[in-house]
């Protein structure tokens, strides 16, 4: 992997991914749905009122994340290994790893810069309400970062492989399955569950992304804190997830005939 090919494949991409009318759509969209939770949360009163909206707000960039996970990153580059584009990037003296790894900086960033506009948006809205910024919010948009992230190194990986939309049905598949492991775990955990039921739901959380660990919502509405500890794990837990993935999906490119 060479460091200026990856730079510029990145920057490339993220030039090319925010001038996407998917994306101005889509960041219009969590935009709007924050601003209106000032409307919504009108059924609340006090602290209760000020929870919905940060759950509105953190709700609505975990669910920015994954969209532009799918639209950008797996649908970008399943246009360009349809479209035989990559045959002109391949063709020059860049690896296949550069490619992948490249690209996926490119929409972290365009996802990073997303979330950042609807941060800006619903520390506004809670200024608005409360008059003071609530520190916790930038922890939630950290987890939405992070499973952003996390989605979109498996997107990467179902791209090397399959076409959109079935990629697209099996990246929502992993967001549920991923939010549903340790529920899945805990109900075949009584005496009287087969092992073979037991074995099939360790073996699905230890391959699906468990992404209840990037579920920090219901601490930061409450206004709880999270601990630096689980912070480290679980950020380390992200990135090893993300190595192996985006790791699998170079060792696949490397073996697809794209030209």
């Amino acid at each position: 992997m060479r460091i200026t090919c990856v730079r510029g494949i990145a920057a490339t991409t993220a030039r090319d991914g925010v001038r996407q009318p998917i994306f101005l759509i889509l960041v219009g969209l969590s935009v709007v749905l924050i601003w209106l939770s000032l409307d919504f949360t009108l059924f609340g009163l006090g602290e209760v009122e000020l929870n919905m909206m940060r759950e509105t707000g953190l709700s609505t960039m975990r669910l920015l994340g994954l969209v532009l996970a799918i639209f950008l990153g797996l649908g970008g580059f399943c246009e360009e290994i349809e479209r035989r584009r990559l045959f002109t990037v391949l063709s020059k003296p860049v690896r296949r790893a550069d490619v992948i790894i490249g690209r996926y900086l490119g929409v972290l960033a365009v996802v990073g810069a997303a979330l950042v506009i609807d941060l800006i948006v619903l520390l506004g809205c809670l200024w608005w309400k409360e008059g003071s910024l609530d520190p916790l919010i930038l922890v939630g948009t950290l987890y939405a970062l992070v499973e952003g992230a996390v989605l979109l190194a498996v997107a990467h990986f179902l791209a090397v492989f399959a076409p959109f939309l079935p990629g697209a049905v099996a990246c929502l598949g992993v967001f549920s399955v991923g939010h549903l492991s340790n529920w899945l775990v805990g109900v075949t955990q009584h005496e009287d569950t087969p092992i073979l039921a037991y074995a099939l739901a360790r073996t699905v959380m230890a391959v699906f992304p468990n992404l209840q660990h990037f579920d920090v919502l219901p601490a930061v509405s409450q206004g709880h804190g999270v601990s630096g500890t689980y912070v480290f794990l679980t950020l380390l837990y992200a990135v090893g997830y993300i190595a192996v993935t985006l790791g699998l999906a170079i060792v696949l490119f490397e073996r697809r005939e794209v030209a």
